[in-house]
């Protein structure tokens, strides 16, 4: 499935003295759109493109990849239209109308047919004909329940109906945009249809505040935090605890941000009220925290328009609860004899070779130890290094082979001119590849180092035999 639900690329079409200009839309999945425009300003015109009814149509349009002109069958599948054209078996019931339609829909859900039937209270047991103009929007609802098509389109859905109703079935149509994560294209000639669509989101993002603040959302953000704690202490001891040739210490610090805006909180302060229950928080320590995820939302909202992209409902969340950007990492060094100074570009540029090779392994080294820590005893820890230690002298490459010794990594590495045969292992299997100028093959010269000694294996009975030994030794 595409990114974009819709591709809409220069798609222009000319209906006698009227045309349509060409247009580049992309509209990903799980959006409601508006296409807003005054009667006879070609909305319905577009959504009968959309479903592939022009065949002199220029330009293309996709619907999940697929050409609407050129496949208008597979078209059908995934596109369902609310409009207020009655196009059922008006004299039958729903039920009836079930029967009648269902072998044309592949995925066609009767559970799911009745359930929206019920939650809709619409009277199933009567003709579709007695049915008001509101209550049969309601059941093309249902109707498009029961097959599941990606895209949605309606058509005036709200002409001639009171605003009352108008207002109650577009709150109905946000709740059926989250239940089935379609994506909906509403035309429509009323500025109002799109201002209420509007304040429906924000009134969305006030419940799922209250959900963030209330239940299991922060609790889940609070353990993660607590997690990543845990994880930074763990790394900080194992770094503390190396003892390497070139005596460099290093240390990691996980710091809370500061608020960008004024409406925003600092990261250590949001951490604090997140750690508080929801109903024993002050009025006052409430409308902050929602002050401070509703100016998050605002302010995804904005660098998605700006960027003249389009974002989901689900990717701004998404975005806006990553902890992980409320925070940042600060690594800090300190050689015998000197004071910790924080490991910036220009600290970084006074190392030698071997202080910037273990200023970037070690702390790699830890974040893989501290997290495979978390996994069963007997589970391998899988390490994978391209062109290992490069530029590194011999007297660090030491140190590295010893520190993955040290925690028991199960390590796979390459390298042009590293062998590995250092005193700091117990035991290694090499191999040499060689491929002769312009051949088609590679030999491959199977070695083994002891800790003392490389022995060249010139068979692969005795490969395994070595294996087999190092194997007995390493369980000893």
């Amino acid at each position: 499935m595409e990114e974009n639900i819709i591709r809409i690329e220069n798609a222009a079409l000319k209906l006698g003295n009227f045309s349509i200009k060409p247009a580049i839309i992309n509209i990903p999945k799980g959006y409601i759109v508006g296409i807003q425009g005054d009667n006879g300003a070609g909305k319905s015109t577009m959504l009968r493109m959309l479903l592939g009814m022009y065949d002199k149509m220029q330009g293309n349009i996709y619907i999940d990849g697929i050409d609407v002109v050129k496949n208008r069958t597979q078209i059908k599948n995934i596109t369902g239209v609310v409009s207020q054209e009655r196009t059922f078996f008006m004299e039958e019931d729903a039920y009836e109308n079930e029967r009648l339609y269902a072998p044309f829909y592949k995925n066609w859900n009767s559970d799911e047919y009745r359930k929206m039937l019920k939650n809709l209270n619409i009277n199933s047991g009567s003709s579709l004909g007695k049915l008001s103009t509101g209550e049969m929007l309601k059941y093309q609802l249902a109707f498009a329940a029961a097959y599941r098509p990606q895209v949605l389109l309606l058509d005036e859905p709200t002409a001639n109906l009171d605003p009352v109703f108008r207002d109650d079935f577009l709150k109905i149509l946000q709740e059926f945009v989250a239940e089935y994560d379609m994506t909906i294209l509403m035309a429509t000639h009323l500025d109002e249809d799109i201002s209420e669509l509007e304040n429906l989101i924000k009134d969305g993002d006030r419940e799922l505040f209250e959900d963030i603040l209330a239940n299991t959302v922060s609790r889940k953000i609070r353990g993660k935090i607590n997690a990543s704690n845990l994880w930074v202490q763990k790394m900080n001891t194992l770094m503390n605890g190396m003892d390497t040739s070139s005596g460099l210490k290093l240390s990691l610090r996980w710091r809370s941000k500061t608020a960008e805006k004024e409406d925003q909180l600092d990261t250590r302060e949001l951490v604090e009220l997140l750690k508080k229950d929801y109903r024993l928080m002050s009025e006052e320590e409430a409308a902050r925290l929602s002050a401070h995820f509703r100016s998050k939302v605002d302010e995804a909202r904005r660098n998605a328009r700006d960027s003249a992209g389009m974002i989901s409902f689900y990717q701004i969340m998404k975005e806006t609860l990553d902890y992980r950007k409320w925070f940042e990492f600060q690594l800090f060094s300190q050689k015998s004899g000197e004071r910790q100074k924080e490991l910036t570009n220009s600290v970084f540029g006074t190392f030698s070779g071997g202080e910037k090779a273990m200023s970037m392994y070690v702390p790699l080294f830890s974040a893989v130890v501290a997290k495979y820590q978390g996994g069963r005893a007997d589970a391998p820890r899988l390490i994978s290094l391209d062109e290992a230690f490069a530029g590194v002298d011999n007297r660090n490459i030491r140190d590295m082979f010893r520190l993955m010794t040290q925690f028991e990594f199960d390590f796979i590495i390459n390298s042009q001119v590293l062998w590995g045969d250092c005193d700091t292992l117990d035991a290694l299997a090499i191999y040499q590849l060689i491929r002769p100028e312009n051949a088609k093959f590679v030999t491959v010269m199977p070695y083994l180092w002891n800790g003392h000694s490389k022995e060249l294996l010139d068979d692969e009975e005795k490969v395994e035999q070595r294996g087999i030994e190092i194997e007995q030794f390493d369980r000893a």
